[in-house]
């Protein structure tokens, strides 16, 4: 998918259904140059943008992302890949594996990317990514960061630990920023791109 939007002025209401729901879509690769911004509502693989997908650049999600299941993320539910140069800003609830940017992310590379908005769940829910796999080498983000206000869910990674975590206050917003945060290291042509 290449250069899509899905405006809630056009539409006129939000974006409902049950399994891989999105606001561009339920299921999809190479999403470039896409946003959203209506509210998504779904059960499972709920994502501001895809509810399942792999390889996301130069997208955003501002919508409010709400689901009664797993794998719910502001811009992704559930993302494999790559995933640069995005953002999420509207608020995420879901059940389990609930992050601001990407409730589930496996085999992925984020860069340049941010989340805003509020995140809430029961388990696995991070301020950035709800569930990383602990034995994935390709796996890490460089040069993001997510609003941790007061109240906001206090981790970036739900079931993770703070790798290389910054904290910034500019006395109006608070972040965290991860700045060239590898989780796990390998020979890897991906290896570079944290010099």
């Amino acid at each position: 998918l290449s250069s899509w939007s899905a405006e809630s002025d056009v539409y006129k209401r939000q974006v409902t259904g049950v399994n891989k729901v999105g606001g561009i879509s339920g299921y999809g690769t190479d999403i470039r140059n896409s946003y959203a911004t209506g509210n998504i509502v779904g059960v499972n693989f709920v994502g501001g943008i895809v509810g399942d997908g792999w390889d996301i650049h130069n997208s955003y999600a501002t919508g409010n992302v709400n689901s009664t299941g797993n794998h719910t993320g502001g811009l992704a539910g559930y993302v494999d890949g790559t995933v640069e140069d995005s953002y999420a800003t509207g608020d995420v609830i879901g059940i389990n594996k609930v992050g601001g940017f990407v409730g589930n992310a496996d085999w992925t590379l984020i860069n340049n990317s941010y989340s805003t908005g509020d995140v809430s769940g029961v388990s696995e829910v991070g301020g950035f990514i709800g569930f990383y796999k602990y034995n994935d080498t390709n796996a890490f983000w460089a040069n993001s960061y997510w609003n941790n206000h007061s109240g906001n869910v206090p981790i970036s990674v739900g079931n993770g630990t703070d790798y290389g975590i910054i904290s910034i206050n500019d006395n109006i917003n608070y972040f965290y920023l991860s700045t060239n945060c590898l989780l796990y290291t390998s020979p890897s042509p991906r290896d570079g791109l944290l010099s």
